[in-house]
């Protein structure tokens, strides 16, 4: 049920986020620090990243209704579910650990008013109460934000009364022990609020309008309060006050009760504004079975409050409670948030710039706009701790292959797809423009099959001769069912070992089929560059002729493929050179491919009619071995004797690869030699564009 409008659901909640510990509690800290000037510079930087993104999140929002979870759900449909799983489970923690970051805030200005009392008391009392009405009702801890935000107003008025003047503001004077960048990875958790609102988008009544305008609304207003506050601080106290005295604006208000019920205010505000929404992006990773309990943990009451999840998020926060510091906690947030943001803008960047025709948001941006996000987020992550940012990308990295390894329910949309085919596209327009080499060469089949067992004969053979890059466009009749299911079957099959398979039903007959096949392999600018064809019985010498006609115009090389029963193994092949023969390239390199996909040993033969002839082609075939990079187990085999006689004395193998001749392809011929081995053969025809030298 969706609730909520801009002010309620996300003006309030992001303001309240924002306007927390660090402004009253670490701002006139960092002033201390580094000075004012830099203080102004660490709010503009901080804000710049925080405003950057929320463009992105504005432009998103206007494109789709993102769901429930916030930027896990903005992440997951536009870079897909195992990304968006990967930030929403490090997002959810960091807001966990948010929860102990801002009530440890309270509490230390707890201590610090009344003295005497033991802070971790505190802390676990605050958490107790925070607990206790985020397990009531969502409704209800918005609702007393409201009195909260008007105690916050009363507490800035306070101090601003107390305002010394223009002429007291300390410009120059910082104590400077810590660098700048550690300083502002203590400051930003000040403005990572801007996702409070984003979280609550599953009860939003129009998360679309809401989000951008109460988000950029509440940055806007927030960055001139921390601007006038950190000017307020420098006015009030030598830097070294600044950095020892963290209650300091406390005791410099015109007020300090109005202070310390507003400081009090903001620090509960901020940690039950998580205590809230974390929960809702934790149901969120739940319902798509992100995380491990899913079942459970997406649960609701009757009220469509997420008990369960409120639990899990109530443990987390109480443990890092109990072992953190405020700084340390705002360090790690500071990461967590950064990484969080940079993905947010990424995602808009990849969307717009690959151009898909679905992102269409009425809030557009220039595309730097998302890009500078990005940038920004990984320089200030690398300048804060490189190590750090290192380690946390690699532990997002491996969220991620795990996630990989998972079958999600459903359909999300993703891009990842998108992205590839774009760079791809660019790549190959590129490529295109650029001169072909041989050296260049794989193999690039266009396979027409004719008959469902085709693909149980030549199968094995053609797993060794595509491994590791080939590339197979496998075409059948659309009218033989049998055939088009078996050979879908098979192209995924391949997919799935790696390698780029496609299967077409095609409704063409004969030479068509053929040449609609080239066709289609131009415009997948990966232009085929063999032709195998499997002679079936049926299929006319006219017609293998006419086959290889068509090869030739489109420069490309020949595989006629000739089996009686499937291959079991390929454990070795023999490949009959002939000395100037025009097809010893492709049929090198056809061994080749089978030496690497399948491991098979390849014989080279050459037949030979004179016995003084028996030591040059023992020769030749030893110098191509060595010029072409042969396999050292490759051994070398001179036949005497006509060719036909002598085919019976060859050494055994699981297939004989045969060159065929550049005129008419003499069919006899190769009846005959099939005739004379029992094993599949293939006889090849180059295309002048292979090279196994090269």
């Amino acid at each position: 049920m969706r609730r909520f409008g801009v002010f309620e659901g996300v003006f309030v909640p992001t303001l309240l986020s924002i306007l927390g510990v660090i402004l009253f509690l670490r701002l006139g800290w960092v002033v201390g620090q580094v000075g004012l000037w830099p203080s102004l510079l660490i709010i503009l930087l901080s804000n710049s990243i925080t405003f950057l993104t929320a463009l992105s999140l504005s432009s998103i929002v206007s494109n789709r209704r993102i769901g429930g979870g916030g930027a896990y759900s903005i992440i997951s449909k536009s870079l897909g579910l195992e990304a968006g799983g990967a930030i929403g489970i490090s997002l959810y923690l960091s807001q966990a650990v948010s929860i102990a970051f801002y009530i440890t805030g309270f509490s230390e200005l707890w201590v610090n008013i009344f003295s005497g009392q033991n802070q971790m008391i505190v802390s676990m009392v605050v958490w107790a109460i925070l607990f206790f009405i985020s397990q009531r009702s969502a409704k209800i801890a918005f609702r007393l934000q409201y009195g909260i935000l008007l105690l916050i107003a009363l507490a800035l008025f306070s101090i601003f009364m107390a305002f010394k003047g223009f002429s007291m503001i300390g410009f120059s004077g910082a104590v400077n022990d810590i660098s700048f960048w550690r300083v502002f990875a203590v400051f930003f958790p000040a403005v990572t609020g801007i996702l409070a609102g984003v979280n609550m988008s599953g009860e939003l009544r129009n998360p679309e309008r809401a989000i951008p305008l109460g988000t950029l609304s509440a940055i806007a207003l927030s960055f001139v309060i921390y601007s006038l506050m950190a000017i307020w601080f420098s006015s009030i106290a030598p830097a070294h006050i600044l950095v020892e005295n963290s209650s300091i604006a406390v005791e410099r208000a015109r007020w300090p009760v109005l202070v310390v019920l507003g400081i009090m205010g903001a620090t509960l505000s901020s940690a039950l504004s998580m205590f809230v929404s974390s929960p809702r992006v934790l149901l969120a990773l739940a319902k798509h079975r992100i995380v491990p309990f899913s079942s459970f943990l997406s649960r609701v009451n009757d009220k469509d409050e997420p008990v369960p999840a409120v639990m899990i998020t109530s443990l987390i926060s109480l443990v890092a409670l109990l072992v953190g510091s405020l700084n340390s906690l705002a360090v790690f947030l500071t990461m967590i948030f950064l990484i969080t943001y940079g993905m947010i803008n990424f995602s808009v960047f990849v969307e717009q710039a690959i151009g898909i025709v679905s992102f269409r948001p009425s809030f557009r941006l220039p595309l730097i706009v998302p890009l500078l996000g990005v940038v920004g987020t990984l320089l200030s992550m690398f300048l804060i701790d490189p190590l750090f940012s290192i380690l946390a990308l690699l532990f997002l990295f491996m969220i991620y292959l795990y996630m990989l390894r998972r079958d999600f329910p459903g359909s999300w949309p993703d891009v990842r797809k998108g992205v590839l085919m774009f760079l791809a596209e660019n790549s190959l327009r590129i490529a295109e423009q650029l001169p072909y080499h041989p050296k260049l060469w794989k193999p690039n089949l266009i396979v027409p099959v004719f008959t469902p067992d085709s693909i149980d004969r030549w199968e094995k053979f053609m797993e060794g001769l595509l491994y590791p890059n080939g590339r197979l466009l496998l075409v059948c009749k659309s009218s033989q069912d049998e055939l088009v299911d078996k050979g879908e079957r098979f192209a995924r099959d391949l997919r799935k070992s790696g390698l780029f398979a496609i299967s077409l039903a095609l409704d063409k007959d004969g030479f068509a089929i053929i040449r609609q096949a080239i066709y289609l392999s131009r415009q997948y600018l990966l232009p085929s560059n063999i032709l195998f064809l499997e002679l079936v019985d049926g299929l006319s010498p006219e017609f293998i002729q006419g086959a290889l006609h068509i090869a030739e115009e489109e420069n490309m090389g020949v595989i006629l493929y000739k089996s009686n029963s499937p291959l079991d193994g390929l454990s070795s092949i023999n490949l009959w050179i002939r000395e100037g023969s025009p097809n010893v390239h492709l049929a090198i390199l056809l061994g080749l491919h089978l030496y690497r996909g399948l491991d098979t040993k390849i014989n080279l033969i050459q037949v030979v009619k004179d016995r003084d002839a028996v030591e040059r082609g023992r020769t030749y075939l030893e110098k191509m071995k060595d010029v072409m990079r042969l396999p050292s187990d490759t051994e070398v085999y001179v036949l005497l004797g006509e060719f036909m006689d002598v085919l019976s004395s060859a050494p055994g193998s699981d297939i004989n690869v045969f060159g065929m001749p550049q005129a008419e392809l003499d069919m006899d011929w190769l009846d005959e030699v099939s005739q004379r081995l029992n094993t599949p053969m293939a006889f090849l025809k180059d295309s002048r564009q292979e090279s196994a030298r090269a």
